[in-house]
């Protein structure tokens, strides 16, 4: 999963489900981007995926990382946690990376969406509902939004409106589809059936 949110980071700020559109219409179109290191990167949700996320960036060298959580963990890079609304506020791109309960719900609607700097960049690997679908078409709309990565939605398979934007890119919930991931999650099911049995 970590790997997927950092390779959609660089798809994303490189603009390349916009210009693979242009192109597929026969128009050529580049489109300037940024790099990782002059990124701000908010990370929402700091437990197994997050953590992970965090350490992997900081050894590409992303020296700005701001973390939200609802609980204040260490870690060995000593990141500083920061408040929901100033995380939104000062993040050039945002990773979604927590839970679905009641209180993440709709974690980011249209008041989140506004508390965002302009041109923002969002990634979601973690549930559907912790994002308000109708709000990311309302930032996209008001050109607050610059580029989107769904790899999650609120209703599976997806089939609505977002995929008629260029900057929007989906994925049909597949972010830990690998052969290894998919064996050590087969293995971890085994062995807490085992465990179960006993």
């Amino acid at each position: 999963v970590t790997e997927f949110i950092i390779s959609s980071i660089i798809f994303l700020l490189r603009n390349m489900s916009e210009m693979n559109h242009h192109l597929n219409k026969k128009k050529w179109r580049p489109i300037i981007g940024k790099s990782l290191s002059e990124t701000t990167i908010g990370i929402i949700g700091f437990g197994k995926i997050g953590s992970l996320l965090s350490s992997k960036l900081i050894k590409l060298g992303i020296k700005k990382i701001l973390i939200h959580d609802k609980k204040k963990f260490k870690d060995k890079f000593k990141l500083k946690f920061f408040s929901k609304k100033y995380l939104l506020e000062n993040s050039d791109i945002i990773s979604l990376n927590i839970e679905l309960n009641e209180k993440t719900n709709n974690f980011i609607s249209y008041k989140e969406i506004n508390l965002m700097k302009k041109n923002v960049y969002i990634i979601n690997t973690s549930r559907g509902k912790v994002i308000n679908e109708k709000s990311l078409e309302h930032g996209l709309k008001n050109l607050k939004i610059r580029g989107i990565l769904l790899d999650v939605f609120e209703k599976e398979p997806y089939n609505g409106p977002l995929i008629n934007y260029p900057n929007v890119f989906l994925t049909p919930h597949i972010s830990s589809f690998t052969v290894s991931s998919r064996r050590e999650m087969e293995n971890e099911a085994i062995e807490n059936l085992i465990k179960h049995l006993n």
